[in-house]
């Protein structure tokens, strides 16, 4: 038996598990990471978003502080 994300439980045979490779990502703990991506025009204020991005995230109650602790990337990829 193995606990889905809505609670459900799924059965699942026992040579799933020894014939296909897999993440036990919930171990501890149930916490996940996500990426968050925000297009913008190259004239951005990147150091003014990122400040808007720190105050958002501290407003959040769910937000655990464990992530955001160093500047976010920025990437000048095109899309």
């Amino acid at each position: 038996m193995v606990r889905i994300w809505d609670l459900r439980r799924l059965m699942v045979p026992l040579s799933y598990f020894t014939e296909k490779p897999f993440q036990n990502w919930t171990h501890k703990t149930a916490d996940l990471l996500g990426s968050v991506f925000i297009y913008t025009d190259y004239a951005v204020p990147v150091e003014a978003l990122r400040r808007e991005l720190a105050r958002i995230l501290k407003s959040m109650d769910k937000w655990t502080g464990k992530v955001f602790q160093h500047s976010p990337h920025v990437s000048s990829q095109r899309v």
